[in-house]
């Protein structure tokens, strides 16, 4: 689930292949689908223009559905992701992907259209979900290592840091809030 600013919410219906938004106008009475061609959608996020990136699972993509025209421009992002479950996307507009086939947390970045990708750190099991900190540090439900870890912005995300005290069997999905409490399903 992701809010953008006008408080409308976004989630990933991963059973019907589907990617929808509940309109805050009108009382959150209004759902309405985005885009198609999903296979398993999981995680998404929503960036400062109204634009969803989303961990297409099935599709073993990342995929930007463009807020301008009503959400019906899907454009898939970067390469070589297997499973991808979890996204978050940072205020340049990079979006950092939980690449859990491929047992990696990789950065796409927004310069150059989305078509360059890293991979951050190393050491990662299953990563399920991704969550970034205003310092732009990567907060990583390492899934298959039962940790949640960090990954430090400060020089290239080359550092990754276990949480101390945060052994966790099956962490799926994390999100951090605007005093850096994380909080963890």
């Amino acid at each position: 689930i992701a809010i953008d600013g006008a408080g409308n919410i976004f989630f990933a219906d991963t059973g019907n292949n589907a990617v929808k938004e509940i309109l805050a106008a009108g009382g959150y009475a209004t759902v309405d689908t985005l885009a198609s061609g999903f296979s398993r959608p999981s995680g998404l996020a929503v960036d400062r223009s109204g634009n969803v990136f989303v961990a297409d699972t099935g599709n073993n993509a990342v995929k930007e559905i463009l807020a301008a025209g009503g959400y019906t421009t899907v454009n898939t992002l970067g390469h070589g992701f297997s499973r991808p479950t979890g996204v978050a996307v940072g205020g340049s507009g990079n979006v950092f992907v939980a690449d859990t086939g491929n047992n990696a947390v990789k950065e796409i970045l927004a310069a150059g259209g989305y078509t360059t990708v890293n991979k951050l750190g190393a050491g990662f099991s299953g990563p399920q979900g991704v969550a970034l900190d205003g310092s732009g540090n990567v907060f990583v439900a390492d899934t298959g290592n039962n940790a949640m870890k960090e990954i430090l912005a400060a020089n290239g995300y080359t550092a990754v840091v276990p949480l101390v005290g945060t052994v966790l069997s099956g962490t799926l999905v994390l999100v951090l809030d605007g005093s850096g409490n994380i909080f963890v399903a």
